[in-house]
């Protein structure tokens, strides 16, 4: 495209090509916030226990397996110790002989446990096993009520004070917050501090994906999409390994906030949006911030930003400068978007509830929850692959077949034998599941932010994402009091969303829209095809 045929902000960010700086600045963020975020799967999970007996070892230097435990406590159907009760002892003879135990009657196990090997987390910690063990799915329902409040509150920051200084702002008190969580003295501390960190956490996700989304041209935002998200599951597979290096769940949490410290530089170095800058009537800044993107790249430097920009800005509606309250009164008043907001959000709920179920659910399997973690981490990596068929296939196919992916893998898990020379199998199949609801999540995000008008994008996104939340905050009560139908629901809800995904409206290659009339026309009109744009 020679100089003279740019007459958009689209065009010439296409002309300009991948913005490869701004990506791995973005990126860096978001590999950081989904290691904070995800952190409390590690920190809440499940690690094996069984009563102490005090009748045969020093509680203080004691061992999960014993040569005479299984005379001493009743084994579950895995094959481990129960967690909760033991045999009577009938106050004589050798604990290595079986008949010192009266197995025809269970006591509970007295608030005293020996736990398997050296991790510690808030089990461990603040003694939350048997009857407290609902306190650990709490607080992973803490965490979704925490992103329910803060989406929305974040997304209104970010729209009214920009995406550089929400981003800022939102990361430093993040990791601030963190490294004060990693000192707590009793489980409400933490809770308080874990429920204000998932607030910021999504704030930051969210904040830096529409950044993303605007820095870009339409026909780039699906793998700006791809490259954003595979930052996100590195930040998954590094949290599984710093729980690996630090098995004390403090300093795995110092670990990872630690790395925050690098946010302290974003003032300098993220990028502002200039899509924002214009609807907000910031024109030098905007003209500014156009100049630094393209003053490296020659086939862009004979190019009028100026003159761009101002053709770029008397093609919005004045709608788009009437205000973010009135803009969002007509929004909510035009049936197209209103209908289009209810179906989004409610197709959110079930993708993120499938979603944090899926990851929650990676520490309950067979083996190594480390391990199991970055191997649900990796599975996202063709995930987001497949989530890349959107280019050729379009958002709504995509998402139909990725969310079919999930609940066909989910089905045959729960019909699979349970036996443990299947688990390698079921294991594949939970991966595959992971699969098709990592590429969901991603085509559902690219999918909802060209669906909105720009005033408004990060808000409606974060509305759509607030009623997610609520599976968020479902997710850990289904995993840990329906347990081994959790895969069976999991099945139920894609196939169900999967239905819904037929009526979303196709958004290949579209331009943002800016105004309500541009977000209004978006699937009602043949899908633009923007090669030769």
């Amino acid at each position: 495209m020679a100089p003279q045929e740019i007459k958009t902000l689209d065009q010439l960010l296409l002309v300009n090509g991948h913005q490869i700086k701004n990506y791995i600045i973005i990126g860096i963020g978001c590999f950081l916030v989904t290691s904070f975020a995800l952190s409390y799967i590690i920190t809440t999970s499940h690690i094996k226990h069984r009563c102490t007996i005090p009748e045969c070892e020093d509680p203080r230097n004691s061992s999960y397996l014993t040569p005479w435990i299984k005379h001493a406590v009743p084994y579950d159907k895995d094959g481990n110790p129960e967690t909760c009760s033991r045999y009577q002892f009938k106050g004589s003879g050798s604990c290595s002989d079986s008949s010192s135990f009266d197995k025809t009657k269970l006591v509970k196990c007295n608030n005293s446990y020996v736990f398997e090997g050296k991790e510690t987390n808030l089990l461990t910690e603040f003694n939350l096993e048997c009857d407290n063990k609902w306190k650990l799915a709490l607080i992973g329902s803490l965490d979704g009520i925490g992103a329910l409040v803060g989406t929305p509150i974040c997304g209104f920051v970010s729209d009214r004070f920009g995406r550089k200084r929400a981003l800022c702002l939102f990361s430093i008190c993040c990791v601030i917050l963190g490294f004060i969580r990693s000192f707590s003295v009793n489980l409400a501390m933490y809770a308080v501090l874990d429920f204000f960190n998932e607030f910021l956490d999504y704030g930051i996700f969210g904040t830096s994906f529409v950044l993303c989304m605007e820095i870009v041209s339409s026909r780039h935002r699906i793998l700006a999409n791809i490259i954003i998200n595979y930052f996100g599951s590195l930040g998954y597979v590094y949290l599984g390994l710093v729980g690996i290096w630090f098995p004390d769940w403090r300093w795995m949490l110092r670990a990872l906030y630690a790395n925050g410290l690098i946010f302290f530089f974003y003032f300098w170095l993220a990028p502002e949006s200039a899509r924002w800058l214009l609807v907000k009537n910031r024109d030098a800044e905007a003209i500014e911030t156009v100049k630094n993107t393209i003053k490296n790249n020659p086939k862009t430097k004979h190019v009028n930003v100026e003159e761009l920009l101002s053709t770029t800005k008397r093609l919005q509606l004045e709608e788009v400068r009437v205000g973010y309250l009135k803009t969002l009164k007509l929004a909510l008043t035009s049936c197209t978007l209103l209908t289009r907001l209810i179906h989004s959000s409610v197709c959110w709920l079930g993708v993120v509830f499938l979603w944090y179920g899926s990851l929650q659910q990676s520490v309950s399997l067979s083996g190594d929850k480390h391990a199991n973690v970055v191997f649900s981490a990796l599975a996202q990596v063709p995930g987001y692959i497949l989530s890349g068929l959107s280019f050729k296939l379009g958002h709504k196919i995509t998402l139909l077949a990725s969310l079919m992916l999930c609940s066909i893998g989910s089905f045959i898990y729960y019909f699979m034998p349970d036996d443990p020379e299947y688990n390698t199998v079921r294991l594949i199949l939970y991966l595959c599941s992971m699969m098709g609801v990592t590429s969901s999540y991603a085509v559902l995000y690219t999918s909802t932010i060209a669906m909105f008008p720009t005033p408004l994008r990060q808000s409606l996104l974060a509305f759509c994402s607030m009623v997610g939340r609520f599976g968020h905050i479902l997710a850990p009560q289904v995993v840990l009091q329906l347990g081994e139908y959790t895969l069976l629901i999991f099945g139920f809800v894609a196939f169900a969303v999967a239905c819904l995904a037929m009526f979303q409206p196709e958004t290949l290659h579209l331009d943002l829209p800016d105004t309500i009339n541009e977000a209004e026309k978006v699937g009602s009109e043949p899908v633009k095809n923007n090669e030769n744009s």
